[in-house]
This record gives C-alpha cells, sequence and structure tokens, in this order.
C-alpha cells in the first residue's frame, strides 16, 4: 500500500503519530514535497535519517520549494524501483522529478518542486523549480512508458487545480504549473497527490491535496 503526507519541514514529530503505525513492511510513505530533513548535515541530523531509514517501510520523497537542495542533490543518484533515486539511509530514498517508479504493482511518477507563496521571499533555491532539460527528461520518461502511469506526485498542482483550492489566493504561477499543465494533458493517470496547499482534501475523483493527515493510494483519509 502506498500512503502519503506533505510538507514535514524537518518536524519529527510529523513522522512519529499514530497514524503511522499502521504501515507494515512492504508499504511505501511518500512525502510530496517539504520534506525538511535533509538540512544541515549536522550529527544529529544523520543520527535522525538514520533511524528513519530503519522503519519496516520506506519513506520516499519528492522535492517542494524548501529543501537544501545543494546538499539534497549532492547525493549521486542510484537504481530504484526502476527509477533513479538518492538513497538518504536504508529506507529513505528521495525521488527526483521526472522519474516513474514501480512501487508494488503500480507506477509513480514524480515531478517535485516548486514556488515559494510570497513572491518577495529572497531565499527561494532556483534548482526549486525545474529546468528545460529536466522537464524534457520528464517527458522522455513518460513516453517510454506510454504517457500512462497510475500515479502523479508533485509539490505543485496544475493551474485549473491550484486556483481551484486556492479559490484564487495570490500564489503566483510559475514555470513548473505550465509544466504540469502540460503533464496533466499529455498523461494517462488514475490519481493524482500534491502537497503544498496546507490541506487535508480529495479535490476530485483524481486530484489529492496532501498535508498533515495520512492519506492512502485510495484517498482514504486518516488521522493527524
Amino acid at each position: 500500500m502506498i500512503y502519503f503526507l506533505a510538507d514535514t519541514h524537518g518536524d519529527i514529530s510529523r513522522l512519529s503519530r499514530k497514524a503511522l503505525r499502521r504501515l507494515r513492511k512492504g508499504d511505501f510513505l511518500i512525502i510530496c514535497g517539504d520534506f525538511g530533513f535533509v538540512w544541515d548535515n549536522t550529527r544529529t541530523e544523520k543520527r535522525q535519517l538514520a533511524r528513519l531509514g530503519r522503519r519496516r517501510y520506506h519513506i520516499l520523497f519528492a522535492e517542494g520549494a524548501h529543501e537544501n537542495y545543494h546538499l539534497l542533490l549532492s547525493r549521486p543518484p542510484a537504481d530504484f524501483c526502476g527509477g533513479k533515486a538518492r538513497q538518504i539511509s536504508k529506507n529513505l530514498w528521495h525521488l527526483p522529478r521526472g522519474e516513474v517508479f514501480t512501487l508494488g504493482d503500480k507506477t509513480v511518477f514524480v515531478f517535485g518542486g516548486g514556488s515559494d507563496e510570497n513572491p518577495d521571499h529572497a531565499g527561494d533555491d532556483p534548482q526549486a523549480l525545474p529546468s528545460r532539460e529536466e522537464f524534457s527528461h520528464a517527458m522522455d520518461v513518460l513516453n517510454e512508458h506510454n504517457n500512462s502511469v497510475n500515479y502523479i506526485v508533485s509539490y505543485e498542482a496544475p493551474s485549473k487545480i491550484a486556483e481551484f483550492v486556492e479559490l484564487a489566493n495570490a500564489r503566483n504561477r510559475s514555470v513548473i504549473h505550465r509544466h504540469l499543465d502540460i503533464i496533466s494533458e499529455t498523461c494517462r493517470f488514475d490519481r493524482w497527490f500534491f502537497g503544498g496547499y496546507h490541506i487535508n482534501r480529495v479535490v476530485t475523483s483524481k486530484y489529492t491535496a496532501v498535508f498533515d493527515k495520512l492519506i492512502s493510494e485510495n484517498n482514504k483519509i486518516g488521522g493527524k
């Protein structure tokens, strides 16, 4: 079974809650951006990452708007479940944007990264937004899978979904929204799970906003 959370921002209490006790060996927990535990490379952080990697289930995370990209991307990619990923510790992996992974019997396309909701924020890392080369790679990978996957995971949402979720609030649209729009129009998928909006909501039968409640791949929303 695949489960989803988002926006953990390095807060270990978010990954120590009762709802996670149901996860078993062979399950996958995907953080839909802003994982935040790979941040300052301290000894304390390394111990924490090692403990997370020893859990019986896999913890996987996509990129968000707020990551230490320099530290995260310094790790070499390796083969993982049919795609290229970065192993942080034993069962803890970073899923780079533009890759497809086979998790159990499901194919999952990941396109993380995002823009800060505050356009005047000075801390935005340019690597949080996809390059032209990354988008081209993503489209090539999807084409290799006949433009069809079971699930899509992202931090941002396509424009029409973002506008609906935010009720036309002021998050600036950026290049990543245009990329996600194209992906939504060209790829066939069963469900799309996205973080970044701080809500837990089944928006439509295909789109689910993920935040601090455990959401399963069949769209069941559990406790915090």
